[in-house]
């Protein structure tokens, strides 16, 4: 069931309905029992994996602390079913339970500002349905917490309940990601801040950072030093070479830069085509926010260093000929 990681560290696999098919949770021993990093989904699936081990005799002392890494369903999900089964406290950064409330849960109650958010971007009808519907899935995905959860300030980088770790702060896939990192051996658990296979999705969310992408890439330069010799990630599997990691995720992302200039070198185009050049598929269906939002980051941070213009309408045109913008 559990899985050991490093010392006084082991993981629980999750199971999720979509790719990639799971997400991990850590268990890390304490002075006071097991501190949890990530809950799951809010699934029965994921719910009988903890009352597998909650019935378990690995599970010792009990849980003492839930700690979410950040509040996506797949982390945050399952802690208001967790911590009424264990009374244990919900701990998370102010930014991510702002955004529990604001957004996750909150923007089915604002429907008209986030249609017009989505349709500035050209977003059609059809695509502002699907828009509305994906936000209902993340409102039912991160259920209400009973108990108000102990928040974290975004200078705080300790946590009491686990004595010999540090707080390491990342931006730009969600409001803050929280990073236990133990320098003693340089074990982080990096939420979905650093994946060993997946790149991080940096969307522009209705509500949320105003500059994804140039908030993820001054979160890798300033981590990629860390002495990390293994990092913990959410999903899949443990890894080294971290520093080479990130190098290779900022590559990504200015690939992908470069692949946006190059399709408007030869004049303004609109999002839908635009995503086909740069991302190799439409936004479409129910999936649409996570490819559309992709665009719109990679827009914004060329839009914000004033290489691009945008039109009301979502056309997109360099910023040198912006007569092909209308």
């Amino acid at each position: 069931m559990l899985e050991p990681m490093a010392p006084g560290v082991y993981r629980l696999r999750l199971p999720m309905r979509f790719h990639p098919g799971h997400v991990n949770s850590y268990l890390i021993e304490s002075p006071g029992g097991w501190v949890v990093v990530d809950c799951g989904n809010h699934s029965r699936a994921t719910r009988d994996a903890w009352r597998a081990f909650l019935e378990s005799e690995q599970v010792g002392p009990g849980i003492c602390a839930i700690f979410l890494t950040h509040a996506h369903p797949d982390h945050y999900g399952s802690a208001p079913w967790l911590a009424r089964q264990t009374g244990a406290p919900v701990i998370m950064a102010e930014q991510e339970w702002d955004a529990v409330n604001r957004l996750w849960r909150g923007s089915v109650d604002q429907e008209s500002q986030l249609r017009d958010f989505y349709r500035r971007w050209g977003a059609t009808d059809a695509d502002l349905d699907n828009v509305v519907l994906f936000m209902h899935g993340f409102r039912s995905g991160c259920p209400a917490l009973e108990q108000a959860p102990r928040l974290l300030a975004p200078e705080v980088d300790q946590l009491p309940e686990l004595p010999g770790w540090q707080l390491l702060a990342g931006f730009g896939h969600t409001p803050c990601n929280l990073m236990p990192f133990r320098p003693a051996d340089g074990v982080l658990v990096t939420g979905d801040q650093v994946l060993p296979a997946i790149v991080p999705n940096l969307s522009l969310w209705f509500g949320s950072d105003a500059d994804p992408v140039g908030s993820y890439l001054d979160t890798l330069a300033r981590l990629r030093p860390a002495p990390v010799t293994l990092a913990l990630p959410a999903h899949g599997e443990p890894f080294d070479l971290f520093s080479a990691r990130c190098d290779a995720i900022v590559s990504v992302h200015h690939k992908r830069l470069q692949r946006l200039r190059d399709a408007l070198a030869d004049g303004g185009m609109d999002m839908p085509a635009l995503a086909k050049a740069v991302l190799g598929k439409v936004p479409e269906g129910p999936l649409f926010m996570l490819i559309a939002g992709q665009l719109y980051a990679l827009v914004r941070y060329l839009e914000n260093r004033a290489e691009l213009v945008r039109s009301e309408n979502g056309r997109v045109a360099l910023a040198s000929a912006p007569d092909q913008c209308s």
